[in-house]
C-alpha cells in the first residue's frame, strides 16, 4: 500500500468505527482488502511471459501490499472467533 498519510488516516478512521460497532452490537465484523498490480509490473501478466515470472510478480505485489494490511489490523485487539480477514487480489479482466 501506497504510504499516503490520508489514506492511512481514512483506513484508521474506517477501523476504529467498524470495530467500535463489530463491538457494540456483539457482531462479527469481515475486513476485505483487494489489491491490484501496479506500476511497470501491471503489463507482465498481461504479457506473454513463462507463468513462473507471472507468479513472481504476483508475489512480490502480494508482499507489497499484504505488510501494511496486516500491520493496521494488528493494532486491533478482535476477538478470533468474531472477525475475518481476506486479502487477495482484484480480478483482472482478460
Amino acid at each position: 500500500m501506497p504510504g499516503d498519510s490520508e489514506v492511512a488516516e481514512l483506513d484508521t478512521k474506517i477501523l476504529d468505527l467498524a470495530t467500535s460497532l463489530a463491538r457494540l452490537h456483539n457482531s462479527e465484523l469481515y475486513v476485505l482488502h483487494a489489491w491490484d498490480i501496479t506500476g511497470n509490473d501491471l503489463v507482465t501478466p498481461r504479457s506473454e511471459i513463462t507463468e513462473e515470472i507471472k507468479d513472481r510478480v504476483l508475489r512480490k505485489n502480494e508482499l507489497l501490499y499484504r505488510k501494511p494490511f496486516e500491520r493496521l489490523l494488528d493494532r486491533y485487539v478482535l476477538d478470533n472467533d468474531k472477525h475475518h480477514r481476506l486479502f487477495g487480489q482484484a480480478l483482472i479482466e482478460p
